[in-house]
Parts: C-alpha cells; structure tokens; sequence
C-alpha cells in the first residue's frame, strides 16, 4: 500500500477520549484536548511515545475512529520536540496497545476489524480483557473470591437474595445495594441504592436503555488495595479511599490515592492474589486486580482491569514518578516484543 507508515507500535485510544490527527477543528491541537483544562493524558502520552523513542520504537496514537484494517488507521500523533503533531498518513502496526473498550457495535466492529489478521498483536491476553470488560464474566469464574453479583433482571434483588442466604460471611454486607455499569470503567454509572430500592434501580435503567448493569450488595470495608501487574509479577501497589460522603474510590470519582510498598499489603490479599493469578490468561499482559477487605477482615476482589491508568495528579509529585515508572515498564515490555516482529 502506498504511503503507508511502518511502525512498531501504535496506542489505539477511545474516540471517545481522544481526538483524531485527521479532524479540522482547530481546538484539537493535542489529542485529549476535548477533556478540558483538568485533563492530564496528554502529558501521560507525550512521556510513553517519548520513552518509545529513547527505545529506538516508531511509536504513534491513533483512535478507535481512525482503524481502517488490522493494525491500521488512517491518520495518527506523534509527540516530538516537545509538541504535539497530527500526521494525515496512513499508518500500521504489528503490535497494538489499545486503551478502548467497545461501549457499542459499532466500536466492537472497530476492534474486531483492528485484531481481524493474526500478526496483529495485541498488548493484553484477549482472553483477559473479554474477562475483565465483562463484570458478570468476572464473578462468574472467580465466584468464590468476589463479591457475590446478578445481572439485573425484574428480580434481581431477590436473585442477590438467593446468593447472599448461600454465603460463607453474609454479615459482610450491610443495607442496600450497588448497581453498577456491567461493561464501564473509571467509577462511571455506578449507583448507591438504598434497601427496598426497587423503583430507583427501575428509574436508573429507564435513564440508560443502551446499557446493562449489574447489582452487588453493599460491602462494608474502608478502602481499596490495588495491585498492578505485568504477567504475574506485581510492578506497584496502592490503596484507594472514596471521598468524605461518598462511596466510590475510583480517583475519577474524587477518590484520594496512596502509593504502598508490597510489604504493606495485607497477607491475605496478596495469598487471594496468588491464587486468582494462577486462573487467569495473563500471559504477560498489563492488568490491575482491586480488593477490598471488610469490617470482618474478610478479602473480595472488587474487579479486574487491563486497562488501568497512566496518568497523574499534576499536584502529587509522587503519582507522576510512579505514573513514570508504570509507562517504563510498558515500554520495556513492548521493546523485547518488537524484536520478535
């Protein structure tokens, strides 16, 4: 194909978040420009294509708006002396490190056409992402360590009933419920529902007809533990905290973040995280594994994610060492890959 670009990676993120290099509109100088003044992706892209480059990588950003065929897209970024460009060329790429998940058909049809030839590579296990990007999946085969969740249905809350009267530590969970997103991310569409909270979960899903949710029990715990891992290798670990008022510790959601050392994470958190890798399809892929430990000292995993972020507080210097740190180790697995293209 003429005019086409080899390159050795290409970060495939959401049109959703991110701009494409081919659109006219003058205010998009920088891919996530449309985020507003307080976005801080830009600044997270800019630093991992410019450690792509210290690596001797052809790295780009393109959208899922952009992907033409396997491991291709029409236009795409580039970030070099210090700024942003948008190239209109086509371009492609063996390996994929993508940062979307399909939120409806079309996008879904976007990713399949991006893997759709097998020497497109992507960078997480498939089987992994179709894991995590599922809710309902996730606690079906990892039923014994989650918390206990039922698609919502007209009863779903006698469903959730049915499996809290079957549980090893029923008085883990207290009043009410969280309906949550099945197939979201960043603490998006995630709902606290009072006891008897029927008519608020029937509104909620008449709001939102595209989407489908799953309903929990409500978990008395105080923070989250996450742990990010590469393969099976723990590379950072940090608590999060939900706000004064609220109950999501999701950092989009006002959540505060605390960086800890391995050595502070609970026993029988990185004993449940031992266990639950030893089930995945990790194959070195890039994941994060959230707990929760109850009131009663019992440990759940809350989620699993492939997709965790990269960016940084601007106002917590030790987020963007660590953020750094993350995008190093990215980039140094995605090096040793580009040899075997």
């Amino acid at each position: 194909m003429k005019n086409l670009k080899r390159l050795d990676v290409l970060v495939v993120y959401s049109a959703y978040s991110a701009g494409s290099a081919a659109s006219k509109t003058k205010s998009y100088k920088t891919p996530f420009a449309g985020l507003g003044v307080k976005n801080d992706l830009d600044h997270a892209y800019a630093y991992f294509l410019t450690v792509c480059r210290k690596r001797q990588l052809k790295a780009a950003l393109t959208t899922s708006a952009d992907i033409i065929g396997p491991g291709q897209c029409r236009s795409y970024w580039l970030f070099k002396h210090s700024t942003w460009a948008k190239v209109n060329r086509l371009a492609e790429a063996s390996v994929i490190f993508d940062k979307f998940s399909p939120c409806n058909r079309r996008q879904k049809h976007q990713r399949e056409l991006m893997f759709s030839s097998p020497e497109i590579r992507p960078f997480n296990q498939p089987d992994l992402y179709q894991l995590f990007f599922d809710k309902h999946s996730t606690y079906e085969l990892l039923a014994d360590m989650a918390i206990p969740t039922v698609v919502t249905s007209e009863d779903s809350i006698g469903d959730l009933g049915g499996l809290l009267k079957q549980h090893q530590y029923p008085a883990d969970f207290g009043a009410g419920y969280v309906l949550k997103d099945r197939f979201g991310s960043a603490g998006n569409h995630v709902y606290q529902i009072k006891s008897g909270g029927e008519p608020e979960i029937a509104s909620i899903l008449k709001l939102n007809p595209f989407k489908r949710f799953i309903l929990q029990p409500r978990l008395q715990f105080d923070h989250e533990i996450r742990l990010i891992f590469m393969g099976d290798k723990i590379v950072q670990t940090y608590i999060r905290t939900a706000p004064a008022g609220g109950f999501c510790c999701n950092d989009h959601q006002g959540g505060s973040l605390q960086y800890i050392n391995e050595s502070q994470v609970p026993l029988k958190v990185l004993q449940m995280a031992q266990a639950l890798t030893a089930r995945l399809p990790a194959e070195n892929s890039l994941y994060a594994l959230d707990f929760v430990v109850s009131h009663n000292g019992n440990v759940y995993l809350l989620e699993g994610n492939t997709g965790p972020g990269l960016n940084w507080d601007p106002a917590n210097k030790i987020d963007e060492v660590k953020s750094h740190e993350l995008i190093e180790i990215i980039v140094a697995e995605l090096a040793k890959r580009c040899v075997k293209v």
